[in-house]
């Protein structure tokens, strides 16, 4: 036999040993007819050490540059001139106090939308598993696949479409949609 004492009365409570990825909350947004920046409100209840994930779509060729804080998981691009497009995915670990917003600029004029998705139990340090891909000219988007090497991952799928006309998404059986949010802007 191994018995081992263990003495928890220092930790602070609550405290949770292996804790699962929770989604807490999203916020989503556009900037209208188009401008340098595009600002997303933080999503509502974000505590220190939630994950926050910020998807920003442009009618543009380059990418955005992201607030203080905040790093780059890809850069999705297709298209040229009226009918270029770029997402760019990005994370942040929230800290004990966060802004009630975060602005991304762009050096000319577009249009963009997007979203920030809120997750607590996630590895602050380094939370991003494994990210894909992908472009194309269909309304019906595929995701490309991922492997992910970390036990209990979440998935978390984020499309993105330059189009003048009314689009929604559906998502696939299995999947919950956070959010979805049209631009109105013309670049």
């Amino acid at each position: 036999w191994l018995e081992l004492g263990l003495d928890d009365s220092a930790l602070p409570l609550p405290y949770v040993i292996d804790p699962a990825i929770t989604f807490q909350s999203a916020s989503s947004g556009t900037n209208g007819l188009g401008a340098t920046t595009f600002t997303l409100n933080a999503p509502a209840g974000v505590a220190q050490g939630d994950l926050l994930v910020a998807q920003v779509t442009a009618r543009h060729t380059a990418a955005p540059t992201a607030p203080a804080g905040w790093q780059l998981v890809a850069n999705q691009a297709a298209g040229s001139g009226a009918t270029a497009v770029i997402q760019s995915i990005f994370w942040k670990a929230a800290g004990g106090a966060e802004p009630a917003s975060y602005t991304w600029t762009w050096s000319t004029s577009t249009g963009a939308s997007g979203g920030i998705l809120a997750y607590s139990g996630v590895d602050a340090t380094n939370p991003i598993d494994a990210a894909s891909g992908g472009s194309g000219s269909s309304n019906l988007p595929t995701a490309p696949s991922v492997t992910t090497t970390a036990s209990d991952a979440v998935l978390v799928a984020l499309f993105g479409i330059n189009t003048i006309a009314a689009t929604i998404f559906t998502e696939p059986a299995g999947m919950a949609e956070r959010y979805d949010i049209q631009g109105t802007g013309v670049a």
